[in-house]
């Protein structure tokens, strides 16, 4: 695949010609994940049709999607581990956090403490979930090479990280009361940014399947 094909260019192509499939993807998304322990596999799913929307390929969204979402049925299980842990983790430091807020001496650093583990959540998890879907690796070999990747690229994944975060944020601002809105375009949107840039950087240093 050539450099130049994913760009902000291959973004605006698929935000105009494939505004219904990113709908019906994140509709299947939902559809998948409301089990909970099936999240890893849905996100796996939603990625790789991502990426071949993002290709310019025609997709039959809902066929393809089940069909992935059954092959990575065991890995998404995998991911699920991870993403809980790590998701326990922020959530205890959260909790923590309000616990010692008034605590000034610590306030700052725990501040900036949650905000980096945050980041460090989206950068590893977008790594994660495509090496999973595109990397011949062991389960911890991809999280080890997730966690290279993401500090190698630091500064442009944190960039990627914002505008999926701005993408979110501002829907949720202009549409404050359209959930099923924001629930089935706005998060396919913003995974569609992750992906685009996060495949990008994974091409260029990890061999695909």
């Amino acid at each position: 695949m050539n450099k130049d094909k994913f760009s902000f260019s291959t973004l605006l192509s698929v935000l105009s010609t494939e505004t219904g499939s990113l709908v019906a993807v994140n509709f299947c998304f939902i559809l998948t994940a409301l089990p909970l322990f099936t999240f890893g596999g849905s996100l796996i799913a939603m990625q790789k049709i991502l990426i071949e929307l993002s290709k310019g390929n025609k997709v039959r969204v809902f066929r393809t999607y089940f069909k992935l979402f059954k092959e990575n049925f065991l890995s998404g299980l995998k991911l699920t581990l991870f993403l809980a842990l790590f998701s326990a983790l922020f959530f205890f430091s959260i909790r923590f956090y309000i616990i010692n807020s008034n605590i000034n001496e610590i306030y700052l650093p725990i501040t900036i403490l949650l905000f980096g583990l945050f980041f460090l959540f989206m950068g590893i998890s977008s790594l994660l979930i495509l090496m999973f879907s595109h990397v011949d690796l062991t389960f911890w070999q991809s999280i080890k090479n997730s966690f290279i990747l993401y500090f190698g690229y630091l500064g442009k994944l944190f960039l990627i990280e914002l505008a999926t975060l701005s993408v979110i944020l501002i829907s949720f601002f202009l549409f404050p009361y359209s959930l099923p809105i924001i629930l089935t375009f706005t998060f396919s949107v913003a995974m569609l940014i992750s992906t685009i840039f996060s495949f990008y950087i994974l091409e260029e240093h990890v061999i695909n399947k």
